[in-house]
């Protein structure tokens, strides 16, 4: 079995109207590992791009480090302008300013709707995220389904053989002990056989409790840094929801986090398998 090819650079989308410190952070940190980072803001058609030129500098300037540069793109449609131009060889990092529940990540709607158009994992780093970042910090796998998508197995292929990560966790936030054999070594099991038969070994850890972010920033607290690796369907549909672990998870981890859309049809393939079993 093939290999998901290697990132060839990282691009971090950038708010016209604001400078994300700690998304510029961990773009730089690893654009560094891989030796390109490009920051991308987007301005209307026809609008003069000398302010976002000069807006992108003091960007590069907080990098500080590594092959980093600005590009400026034109589109009335800044989410698929952004989706075009990052493709499918490069990292795609946004931010995450807003702390309240209902508000979206980047420029408004941007964020969002990027989630909810790209077939790409997208890393968003959160308001809570630190501006000191390792590139090589240990991915914690959030089990939610039975068994893995496939598109979440290709993501964590595809980040550690970019980054050269060797610390892979995956981890099941279960309500009780009670629950351990029924849902949660289950399907840890299930996870780390898939990881495994793509070559990705990976250790285990059930977490106990009613908060699964509070338990997953425990947990990870007791590591030296730390990536997420969450797929979504609820966070990625474009569509409103009064809650999402995912989106939960973004809002107050202290950790970056690698979302792997998964759509209404990739849901369905899941549950089906899970019915099949």
């Amino acid at each position: 079995m093939c290999a998901p090819a290697r990132y060839r650079g990282v691009v971090v989308a950038v708010d016209p109207q604001r400078l994300d410190a700690s998304a510029l952070a961990v773009g730089a940190a690893l654009g560094a590992a891989l030796g390109r980072c490009e920051l991308l803001s987007v301005a209307p058609l026809g609008a003069r791009t000398e302010l976002i030129n000069a807006h992108l500098a003091r960007a590069a300037h907080l990098c500080g480090t590594g092959d980093v540069q600005g590009v400026v793109v034109q589109s009335d449609d800044p989410s698929t302008a952004i989706i075009e131009h990052v493709g499918d060889d490069r990292l795609l990092v946004i931010g995450c300013g807003a702390t309240h529940p209902m508000r979206l990540p980047n420029a408004g709607d941007v964020g969002r709707s990027i989630l909810g158009t790209t077939s790409q994992p997208v890393l968003v780093v959160g308001p809570g995220v630190s501006t000191t970042f390792d590139p090589h910090a240990p991915l914690i796998v959030c089990a939610g389904e039975d068994r893995p998508p496939p598109l979440v197995v290709t993501a964590v292929e595809r980040w550690l053989g970019s980054f050269d990560n060797t610390d892979t966790w995956v981890t099941r936030v279960v309500p009780t002990s009670t629950d351990v054999g029924r849902c949660g070594a289950r399907t840890a099991e299930h996870w780390t056989e898939m990881l495994r038969h793509n070559d990705v070994p990976a250790q285990v850890r059930i977490l106990h409790g009613g908060d699964p972010t509070e338990w997953l920033n425990d947990f990870v607290a007791q590591l030296p840094n730390g990536v997420y690796v969450a797929s979504s369907s609820r966070y990625t549909d474009r569509r409103r929801h009064l809650h999402s672990t995912t989106r939960d998870l973004i809002r107050r981890s202290r950790h970056p986090v690698l979302v792997v859309p998964i759509r209404a049809q990739e849901a369905a393939q899941v549950a089906r398998r899970m019915s099949e079993s």
